[in-house]
């Protein structure tokens, strides 16, 4: 039996040597400009990987204990092996007929370049899957979550950064423009300081679109999807892991809640690209592009992302009255916004516990969001209403809507956020800083951080020693973390806009100076990883960008961690200093 094993983990290695191979194959394949001979040998040395990966299946399966559970464990190897085995046959008897189908016109999509792409998914799974059956070697280091979780971040923003700056991927696109973008896209964000239909290529903007997906649920999600559903083995080191990442309370459940939370993400997503699809019948698109534009602005908007691969976005005048697309991209926003447990106890365990009615954290969430998009519409609307004057009712009623709920972390805007009143902007402003729901793929403090810090000085102003909201108290662990989340997320907003008004108003000398305001919404944007702004994105100096990618970083993983790190319970000591009164306020 040792022997046995021994062999696996032999191939399993050999295994995870070739998935990266395949990948760096891929990359060079779509990245760089290859001339046909390369290109071709390439094609060439993906097939021998494509065998190894074959080879592997095959050989583990002969050594499992039983072969019927072996079908059960590794169900998805299986049939992504068995698709492309039927695909690769059919391909040999058309080489057969066709023996020179690779000197096709590489102008048009042939069959032949569907079999190739199909190749190249094929290896892009069984390497993602040989890859993550290794993840001890690289979940695992003896940090904390909140640790791995920053890295994780920080690792595919990185990583995207480079896969931006591929020959193929964009045209004259710098440094500090491919970590921007990338960061804000991972970030979910949505700030852009290029054109992307115009920077980007199609196989970046596919890359932009994958980093969007990966931000919106989180590399370790990802990752532990994967050892659960395509491969045997969820441990309990993973499950301890999820379980102060995602804050949930239930270890026993952790499992089932991912596999939901992944499952719902892209069902919504599908549903979104299709009713968006459906919607844009009467657009001068090709079919082609207007699949693609579909899924695109589907995951941006469900991952709250507000990045858009059509020239000016939703500003586009076939966009900007559409009522069709803007309802459809609001739907997808608060999906999104609302948190995957949300859902999740909404659709499941709702069902279980009808009697005892929604859970507190529930109905915050819900009502915080309903009290927030109507509010915010109104206020929206009633100061706008003289400067829409020449739109109908109708129109005024939808861009109210859709500036109170994209502000809230979504950045998609129809209309220009620099011709707006600055009394609309303030409100804009508090939207993009309470953000959406916990454990979703929106930004901000919370709206659970938000209210709690209300409930909380209405308490301490009453001189009550409890926090009470209904007939619950809250944890004063989870009110000193609000507490934190507030000072350090005022404190790390002025300290931004402080150095962005001296690095943008007297370094950044070869363009013009930046308004005050403009600076301290495009820091609020940042930070809440909304992605609105008032137009001067493209224009911020080097220094500038750096100081929004990391309000952007630290917006989307700091405060969570920090909120992680207040939150682990500490030794207290057995003494206490004498006490004293100052005087304050």
């Amino acid at each position: 039996m040792p022997k046995i094993k021994k062999v696996k983990r032999i191939v399993d290695i050999f295994i995870l040597i070739f998935g990266f191979l395949s990948i760096a194959s891929v990359i060079v394949i779509y990245g760089f400009n290859l001339n046909y001979n390369d290109e071709l040998l390439i094609i060439k040395i993906q097939h021998f990987f494509a065998i190894v990966f074959i080879l592997g299946l095959i050989i583990g399966f002969f050594n499992a204990k039983s072969k019927l559970s072996f079908f059960k464990d590794y169900p998805f190897q299986i049939i992504a092996t068995s698709l492309f085995l039927i695909t690769a046959i059919v391909q040999t008897v058309h080489i057969i007929n066709y023996p020179h189908y690779y000197e096709l016109s590489r102008s048009t999509f042939s069959k032949e370049d569907v079999y190739i792409l199909l190749m190249h998914l094929f290896l892009l799974i069984s390497s993602f899957i040989a890859i993550t059956k290794f993840r001890d070697l690289w979940l695992i280091f003896p940090l904390r979550a909140s640790r791995i979780l920053v890295l994780s971040f920080f690792f595919v923003i990185i990583t995207g950064a480079l896969l931006l700056k591929l020959p193929r991927a964009s045209v004259d696109l710098s440094w500090i423009d491919a970590l921007f973008i990338s960061t804000s896209a991972v970030c979910v964000t949505g700030l852009s300081s290029i054109d992307v239909p115009n920077v980007l290529t199609f196989e970046g903007q596919v890359i932009l679109m994958g980093l969007i997906q990966i931000g919106g649920l989180g590399i370790i999600t990802i990752t532990t999807f994967v050892a659960i559903f395509m491969q045997k083995g969820f441990r309990l080191k993973d499950q301890v892991l999820l379980k102060e990442i995602m804050d949930d309370e239930e270890l026993n459940t952790i499992s089932s809640t991912l596999v939901k939370i992944v499952g719902i993400t892209f069902s919504i997503e599908i549903l979104g690209a299709i009713c968006l699809y459906l919607s844009w019948g009467d657009f001068a698109f090709d079919k082609f592009d207007r699949v693609f534009f579909a899924i695109f602005h589907s995951i941006s908007a469900y991952c709250n992302a507000g990045f858009s691969n059509y020239s000016v976005g939703l500003e586009s005048p076939i966009f900007t009255g559409h009522a069709p697309t803007l309802i459809i991209i609001m739907l997808l926003i608060i999906c999104g916004g609302i948190g995957f447990y949300t859902f999740n106890y909404i659709l499941f365990q709702g069902r279980k516990s009808k009697n005892q009615g929604l859970k507190l954290q529930t109905k915050i969430i819900l009502i915080g969001t309903v009290v927030l998009i109507f509010g915010g519409a109104l206020i929206i609307w009633l100061i706008q209403a003289n400067e829409w004057q020449n739109l109908t009712a109708k129109q005024q009623i939808l861009n109210s809507f859709f500036m109170s709920v994209t502000s809230r972390t979504a950045g998609f805007a129809n209309i220009s956020m620099g011709q707006v009143l600055l009394p609309t902007s303030m409100v804009v402003i508090l939207l993009m800083y309470i953000g959406a729901a916990p454990n979703s793929t929106g930004g901000g403090i919370k709206i659970t951080t938000f209210v709690t810090l209300i409930f909380g000085v209405w308490a301490f102003i009453r001189g009550k020693q409890r926090v009470e909201i209904g007939w619950n108290t809250i944890n004063m662990a989870i009110v000193r973390r609000s507490l934190v989340v507030f000072f350090i997320s005022i404190s790390l907003i002025f300290c931004a806009v402080l150095f962005l008004s001296f690095t943008e108003n007297y370094l950044n000398l070869g363009t013009k100076k930046s308004d005050f305001f403009d600076l301290a919404f495009e820091t609020v944007s940042a930070f809440g990883t909304v992605g609105l702004s008032r137009g001067i994105t493209p224009y911020l100096s080097s220094i500038g960008k750096l100081m929004i990618i990391f309000v952007m970083f630290f917006g989307r993983v700091g405060l969570f961690t920090m909120a992680v790190a207040i939150g682990e319970e500490k030794h207290h000591a057995n003494y206490k200093y004498p006490e004293t009164n100052i005087m304050v306020g």
